[in-house]
């Protein structure tokens, strides 16, 4: 059964809210629980959520409302934060493309550069799911929105949808903006090639790094038989929604009890603390090479109430305080500034 994301669910129901609609009841009418959009990996099914937009679009008397409710998005969750944190355009989009199932595990979407501009098309795959409407306008307005949420100057130069237009003529064209065919073989957003060339706003590498590891981990849906990657993208998945990673409720998250769990990771060589210590190094790492981020905001990111636990615990891991990390980053950074500089003095 097609599913989409917990957070992209009540990101449609946020913007149902915005837009005028009684998003509670169309919720409940649609079957969508509570229950299911409160876990922040849970999944909701896709067909729930196309039923989700035909409601609205009754409700609001509006035949454009899965465009109108991507347009009203405030982009959010990991996609975006992969766009946002890229190490530049080009290789923030690629990473979009490949985790864009976070978001509707059926869909493909392709990044492809041509000669005289770029695309990214997307296919839901299932017949059901292509032959809405609503689904696909949301999918090319969502997408727009996280991509002019991340990327400095960021505009369609024309969109393709795979479907009839719909709504008054010309409608869809002034909303995005920009030239729109109908009717097309895929559905896709053209972007021009220079754009690629940029940064997106938050641009960092390490932590555009630790997210994709994180995604690839849910992607995977703790489908190894490897205990240590299922215990790391456990605590890796509760960290990121703010939850302190204990062997108790890890063992809960992985329907195993505690002394299972214990001695599948010492059959691995290793402990739950171990996983734990490696997981929030390569974090703690990351997030302090955002020297814009405060230790006190990294230290509560990774479980620690305090500061000074936090600096003992990454003493113990990295031989140093993260203030010393911290400065010999930025000596790193400046020496390839230089080193740059002289290769390319001009």
């Amino acid at each position: 059964m097609p599913t989409v994301g917990s957070i992209q669910a009540a990101d449609v129901l946020i913007a149902l809210d915005a837009l005028g609609a009684d998003a509670a009841a169309l919720r409940d009418e649609a079957g969508i629980t509570r229950q299911m959009l409160e876990d922040p990996a849970g999944r909701v099914p896709a067909s729930a959520a196309v039923r989700i937009f035909e409601l609205a679009a009754e409700a609001l008397n509006d035949p454009l409302a899965g465009l109108n409710v991507g347009l009203k998005l405030r982009p959010r969750g990991p996609l975006f934060f992969l766009l946002l944190a890229g190490p530049d355009t080009r290789h923030a989009i690629r990473a979009y493309a490949r985790f864009a199932k976070l978001a509707l595990d059926t869909i493909e979407v392709r990044f492809v550069e041509r000669a005289d501009h770029a695309e990214l098309t997307f296919d839901p795959v299932v017949p059901a799911l292509r032959a809405s409407h609503h689904l696909l306008d949301y999918c090319v307005t969502s997408n727009l929105a996280a991509m002019r949420g991340s990327i400095p100057g960021f505009e369609p130069i024309g969109v393709d949808l795979a479907h009839a237009e719909v709504g008054p003529s010309g409608g869809t064209a002034r909303a995005l903006n920009c030239p729109v065919r109908f009717d097309r073989s895929v559905t896709a957003v053209h972007m021009p090639l220079e754009i690629l060339d940029g940064r997106p706003f938050a641009a960092n590498p390490l932590i555009a790094e630790q997210l994709a590891k994180m995604q690839q981990a849910v992607l995977a849906n703790l489908g190894t038989s490897d205990a240590r990657e299922r215990v790391a993208a456990t605590i890796r998945r509760m960290l990121a929604a703010g939850v302190t990673p204990q062997r108790s409720d890890v063992a809960r998250q992985l329907h195993v009890s505690e002394r299972t769990l214990q001695r599948q990771l010492e059959s691995e060589g290793t402990t739950f603390k171990s996983v734990r210590d490696d997981v929030r190094t390569e974090l703690s790492r990351a997030l302090l090479s955002d020297r814009s981020m405060k230790v006190e905001a990294i230290a509560r990111s990774l479980g620690y109430a305090e500061v000074a636990s936090f600096s003992k615990a990454f003493a113990r891991w990295s031989g140093g305080p993260p203030s010393t990390f911290r400065s010999a980053g930025a000596g790193r950074t400046a020496a390839r500034r230089s080193a740059a500089r002289q290769r390319d003095p001009g």
